[in-house]
């Protein structure tokens, strides 16, 4: 019984992998396209940054974001928070 009760337990939040753990740097990123940047301006620089305590996102997860578009789609509906 304790072994189950305590599966149930909150458990802290993981890390995001990929893109998810960058969710600033792709918003820049997305705004920089919707202004019309070239994807290889904005991987450059990306990609040339200096990061003291992480690893930059791949070229890959750059030109997923180009290519998601996800500033030309219709923004998401808003969800209630429950109190």
């Amino acid at each position: 019984m304790d072994a189950h009760l305590a599966s149930l337990k909150a458990r802290p939040a993981r890390r995001r992998p990929g893109s998810y753990a960058w969710p600033k740097m792709r918003l820049r990123a997305e705004r920089a396209f919707a202004r019309g940047a070239p994807m290889t301006s904005v991987r450059t620089h990306i990609l040339e940054a200096t990061y003291t305590n992480a690893e930059p996102p791949s070229p890959r997860t750059i030109q997923r974001w180009h290519h998601e578009r996800r500033w030309a789609l219709p923004p998401p509906p808003a969800t209630k928070v429950a109190q």
